[in-house]
């Protein structure tokens, strides 16, 4: 949360809560990875910048950076994650199964598609391989910006941006001209990605409002057990297009950079509504391990939710896991727990194949 105070000098060197280096210069950074829950927690707090400028004007492509209070870096120029420029978000993240930690960037420069790198101890980095790039379905010059993903219980949801480029730009080596929005993405193990329905989630705007022209996410975050927090940067205008590319008289509000906040319950990526009044669904068989059933669920007033487990041969209700014995979830509850009159844990199918049958 920058604050400035009143003066002559530059803004950043009246500024709070700025990024700065070990020379108290300002730097700046797009994704920074709190290190607590790692193997390297004692290093405080992780950046790998885009580039980095020294005073004298050196320039540094990909090096990294820590910090112990998220604000002042020790930027390391002799490291370098990659060799050259990924002009994107380049989030990281930490694999718990594989006890590494994954950067998305860009293949190389101006190749806009999704590839990742690997990292054991974030000083030795691997070589980054393309793990996610437009398809047979996407229309032609569509490309891929960058990828920010986080991870949620036992996957991975990422905003996927998607760079619409112009098609008869031909002069430059990569497009600079055209439009972003967001798609959702998900993965099981953070390196084979899928696409959702190739809807836009963050879409694009009217013509001449503040995302009418470019749309970038960020890495969603979890801020409590039943919310995420993210924020989406766009302007009015095209990727490519800058103040000095619009007359005068055309320069609007819908023309300067702006940052939104959005919240959203965990699990509101996607959901199944009733059509009516009444709705049942059942699974495809699940091998329970145990503990509780919790279950996102929201009703009207008089509505609610009821849970029952079959036997996934005779998909007959096993006893005391009916939908008569099933006690009601009501009302709004990210994290309603399913139980039953005589029952309030999976612990007695644990391992067994079942069918999960829910009414609403």
């Amino acid at each position: 949360s920058p604050k400035w105070s009143e003066g002559s000098d530059p803004i950043w060197r009246r500024t709070e809560n700025l990024f700065v280096d070990q020379y108290n210069e300002p730097i700046a950074c797009f994704n920074i990875l709190p290190l607590n829950g790692t193997p390297h927690e004692e290093h405080g707090y992780f950046m790998n910048m885009y580039r980095y400028i020294a005073a004298d004007g050196t320039r540094t492509p990909g090096p990294i950076a820590f910090s112990q209070d998220g604000f002042r870096f020790n930027v390391d120029v002799n490291t370098q994650w990659i060799d050259y420029l990924s002009d994107t978000g380049n989030p990281t993240i930490y694999d718990p199964v594989i006890k590494q930690y994954r950067i998305y960037c860009r293949p190389h420069f101006a190749d806009r598609r999704v590839a990742m790198l690997l990292s054991p101890d974030l000083k030795t980095f691997g070589q980054p391989t393309v793990v996610l790039q437009p398809d047979a379905q996407d229309p032609p010059h569509r490309e891929f910006y960058g990828i920010d993903p986080m991870q949620l219980d036992d996957m991975y949801i990422a905003h996927l941006a998607v760079y619409d480029t112009e098609p008869t730009e031909i002069e430059s080596p990569a497009k600079m001209q055209g439009t972003t929005q967001t798609e959702v993405a998900y993965s099981y193990n953070a390196q084979n990605w899928y696409r959702t329905y190739r809807e836009p989630f963050f879409p694009r705007t009217e013509a001449g409002s503040f995302f009418g022209g470019a749309v970038y996410p960020s890495v969603p975050m979890r801020i409590s057990d039943d919310t995420l927090l993210f924020h989406c940067m766009g302007q009015g205008v095209e990727h490519g297009a800058h103040d000095e590319d619009i007359p005068s008289d055309r320069l609007t509000e819908a023309t300067a950079w702006k940052t939104f906040q959005y919240e959203m319950r965990v699990d509101g990526w996607n959901y199944l509504r009733t059509r009516a009044r009444y709705g049942r669904i059942q699974t495809k068989a699940l091998i329970p391990s145990g503990g509780t059933l919790t279950a996102n669920v929201r009703t009207t007033p008089t509505g609610e939710a009821r849970f029952a487990l079959l036997d996934y041969q005779t998909l007959q209700p096993l006893p005391h896991y009916s939908l008569n014995e099933s006690i009601p979830i009501t009302g709004d509850a990210a994290n309603g727990l399913a139980q039953w009159r005589e029952r309030n844990n999976l612990d007695e199918v644990a391992g067994r194949p079942v069918i999960l049958e829910v009414q609403v």
